[in-house]
């Protein structure tokens, strides 16, 4: 059940009429509550000057009690040793840093020494505020007033210098003192009633000599050159009258109503009164009103709550069904603006009365009052083929319903797209056909993925030809892959066992050899030349033998910090045939290190310029070496200007037993290969445009852990 519009009418100026009366009592408590937080806060600014002036007297006054400690030693009696006066001043300085300067001063003013060397022999303006007489009878007679010197205000505090009283000599200590090295004891005070306010609030302070100029100013850095009093500023008068207190005023600057705390110091600590200003802009005490405030208004809520509740609960009440409406139709509205699927009602006579964004979207529409208009206009069906528009109204008519019509249609740009349609016919009580509800899904993309998905077929079963074929080829290779490791295998092992075989005979032989060489004449050269071909084929047969082993034996790196160019100059020196060639190094830095076994860098560097001499065929030739250091490899290249290597053979150099040579046992560059891949590096054959062969190697380099 609702309730009648009068009656909520009613409600609502009932409701009115009780937070106007809230708002008239609140505004009637604001003044009252305004006046006594204007009155607490005036009274907590007197006391925060009071506080400052008690705490400066405090200040002041321990500066004059260690004044009066350190200058109880004696000057001596007609003393005019500079030295012992400039010690005397810089000891007191030292105690006392905060002093600008200290001069030492007779009773006429002038400037016995000083800690500014340019100010001795001058005679200090204003002595007469001393009482020399009360200075001649006890030491602990002290004044101080304020003088504007270059350097800013200055405060002079006068100090009689203890002197036995038949010396006739009248010492005064002169201390200046910078007035805005007070400033800290305001800031302190400042930060006292900033943290006693929820939100930063604006405090200004002075400090203020009894004819009304500025000692201190926190705002106009004015300090000597403006009288308060002159501006007739109400603060400035009342502060030297007696008691502190606060006072309402207009700030004469900013021309904003303040409050202003006022007190005075101690005059028994000073020679001169001095007066002390904290000002405040009564607008910072609004947020504290504020608050007040919103605690009686949280008061009167309480109060008023139970009619409140009344009230709202009924006016509630009285618009929930309506809400329930709107919630409802807002639902559906959603359902029908965010669906995905076209969504239409369509008069049997064609006319659309409504069509949702995703229908409109999918006929080439921005909005979906635009189709509405559209399809109002023209004559002209948007199915490509009108027989299929046919068939559908067909089978709509005589079965009420059609699931899934699929159809071809062409939007407003000319774009042609497939549809698949489902469709109700609504009618009347009486069974008569009203109008058509149906939906619409937006199907090109699936008949274009039907049209690929059989090409993609058609490709996959001839991708599947070639893969086979492809397959067969590789698992050939792997085949023989498989059959040449084996027999890899096996000839290391039999390598082994032979090479272990060979090696005694042949040292043996080399022994004979030797023998013959010594006990036969070396002047027949037949002979020699013979015992040297054995020699030499001796050797070629060690070092088939000791590649054999090496390449058995897979033997593992003992790593350690080897010199590149040592290694490279010893190869070479024993390499044999290279009279007519020359070796380049060029290794960046100087002496350039790498992280590996020694013997097999060398056995790998070995191979390699053996390969490059015998290139080259005795002919002049070079071998140029070079390496760097990488970001976490080191790497060297190896070029010769040799024959080079033809292009049939490059994907086979390292193949075990690979050679051309006569003399070869296409040993070198496997082990090559194994030596450097057991460092964790790379060796390959590099193409270029310069005539003859580089090999590129890769080291890692070492590691360098770090302490964490």
């Amino acid at each position: 059940m609702s309730l009648s519009p009068s009656y909520s009418f009613r409600l609502i100026i009932l409701i009115v009429c009780i937070f106007l009366s809230v708002l008239i009592i609140a505004g009637v408590s604001l003044s009252v509550i305004e006046e006594h937080l204007l009155k607490r806060s005036g009274q907590s600014l007197s006391l925060s000057a009071i506080n400052i002036a008690e705490e400066i007297s405090h200040f002041l006054d321990e500066r004059y009690q260690s004044l009066k400690v350190l200058t109880q030693v004696p000057i001596p009696k007609n003393s005019k040793a500079g030295d012992l006066w400039h010690m005397f001043l810089r000891t007191i300085h030292k105690e006392e840093p905060q002093f600008q300067r200290l001069s030492l001063v007779n009773s006429s003013g002038e400037v016995l020494a000083s800690t500014d060397s340019s100010l001795t022999g001058t005679v200090i303006k204003d002595m007469a505020i001393v009482d020399n007489a009360a200075l001649l009878d006890t030491v602990f007679v002290r004044n101080v007033y304020s003088q504007e010197e270059s350097e800013g205000i200055m405060l002079k505090i006068f100090t009689p210098i203890a002197s036995p009283r038949d010396s006739g000599a009248e010492s005064i200590l002169v201390a200046d003192l910078k007035v805005s090295f007070l400033e800290s004891i305001f800031l302190q005070a400042q930060q006292h009633i900033q943290q006693q306010r929820e939100n930063p609030i604006h405090v200004e302070w002075q400090l203020l000599r009894p004819d009304g100029h500025i000692l201190i100013d926190s705002v106009l850095r004015e300090e000597g050159k403006v009288s308060l009093l002159a501006l007739e500023l109400p603060s400035a008068g009342l502060v030297f009258q007696g008691a502190p207190g606060f006072v309402e005023e207009v700030h004469r600057r900013r021309n904003v109503p303040v409050l202003t705390g006022f007190s005075q110091l101690p005059a028994n600590k000073l020679g001169q009164k001095w007066g002390v200003l904290v000002r405040m802009d009564q607008s910072e005490v609004l947020p504290a009103i504020h608050y007040t405030l919103t605690k009686i208004g949280g008061g009167l809520s309480l109060m008023l709550f139970p009619l409140l509740g009344l009230l709202v609960w009924l006016t509630l009440r009285l618009n929930r069904e309506h809400a329930r409406t709107l919630h409802v139709e807002t639902q559906y509205r959603q359902i029908f603006e965010r669906n995905l699927e076209g969504i239409y009602r369509r008069m049997l006579s064609g006319k659309l009365e409504l069509v949702n964004p995703a229908m409109a979207k999918m006929f080439g529409y921005q909005e979906p009052a635009a189709m509405v208009e559209a399809f109002s206009r023209q004559q002209q069906d948007p199915h490509v083929d009108p027989d299929r528009r046919a068939a559908f109204m067909q089978q709509l008519m005589v079965e009420g319903e059609v699931h899934g019509f699929e159809s071809e249609i062409q939007t407003c740009q000319g774009e042609r797209r497939w549809i698949s349609e489902t469709a109700y016919l609504v009618t009347e009580r009486s069974g008569a056909p009203q109008y058509i509800e149906g939906t619409v899904e937006d199907i090109t993309e699936r008949r274009k993925a039907e049209v690929a998905l059989q090409q993609a077929q058609d490709q996959l079963l001839e991708q599947q030809r070639d893969e086979t074929m492809h397959v067969t080829r590789e698992l050939e290779k792997v085949r023989q892959n498989l059959i040449r490791q084996t027999q890899l295998a096996a000839l290391g092992q039999l390598s082994a066992s032979i090479a272990h075989e060979l090696r005694n005979p042949l040292g043996a032989i080399r022994n004979v050899v030797f023998l013959l060489k010594r006990k036969l004449s070396t002047d027949n050269e037949k002979i020699q030349h013979y015992l040297a071909m054995m020699e030499e084929d001796i050797e070629q047969s060690d070092q088939i033998i000791r590649d054999l082993l090496s390449m058995a034996r897979g033997k593992l790196p003992v790593k350690g910090m080897v010199s590149l160019g040592e290694v490279l100059e010893n190869v070479w020196s024993h390499t044999p045939f290279h009279g007519q060639s020359r070796l380049v190094l060029d290794l960046v830095p100087q002496p350039f290190f790498l992280w590996c076994d020694q013997n097999q860098l060398q056995q790998v560097f070995r191979n390699l310029m053996e390969n490059s001499v015998q290139a080259m065929h005795d002919l002049p030739g070079r071998v140029t070496v070079t390496a760097r250091h990488d970001e976490t490899m080191d790497v060297v290249t190896i070029h010769d200007t040799g024959e080079g290597i033809a292009m049939t053979d490059r994907e086979q150099i390292f193949e075990p037993l690979f050679s051309h040579r006569v003399n070869g046992h296409g040993l070198g560059l496997t082990i090559c290969r194994q030596i450097v891949e057991s460092h964790g590096g790379i060796i390959r054959l590099t193409e270029g445009e310069i005539p003859g062969t580089t090999f590129l190697l890769k080291f890692p380099q070492k590691i360098v852990q770090c302490d964490a």
